[in-house]
């Protein structure tokens, strides 16, 4: 009987340690870009089609673009000791992660762009000229 008592310890302390190493899992992300791939191609190309697949890859790469933008920006919140981003720190992080180049200039323009929509639809002023000058 006590053989029986250490076996079923000795299971207890593997469990133990198993549960300690086992490292969360992020959930995956249900947001989707399909729609917006779908629309944007038509804009460019309205006679062009795409397959599921070649719009699945893009979607993955728009997920995983979003996401390494998200992170650098969230470091440079962080680093700075605050707690709200801010679209500096996005237009940062744009410049860091997609590292020059026309991809980088259209995105931080268009992204001013859009800031600017948004502060002219609110009554704001835009906060910086300058940004629009690369």
């Amino acid at each position: 009987m006590a053989r029986l008592k250490n076996t079923s310890q000795s299971r207890r302390s593997s469990t133990l340690i198993q549960n300690k190493t086992i490292k969360k899992t992020k959930p995956k992300s249900n947001v989707s870009f399909r729609r917006y791939i779908y629309n944007v191609l038509k804009q460019v190309y309205p006679d062009l089609e795409i397959t599921q697949q070649s719009i699945k890859i893009m979607n993955s790469f728009v997920q995983d673009t979003f996401e390494r933008l998200a992170n650098e920006a969230g470091t440079l919140v962080r680093l700075d000791k605050r707690k709200t981003m801010t679209e500096w720190d996005i237009q940062s992080a744009v410049r860091l992660v997609l590292k020059g180049g026309d991809l980088t200039k259209h995105a931080v323009h268009e992204g001013t762009k859009a800031v600017v929509k948004i502060n002219v639809g609110q009554g704001l002023n835009a906060t910086r000229d300058d940004s629009m000058h690369f």
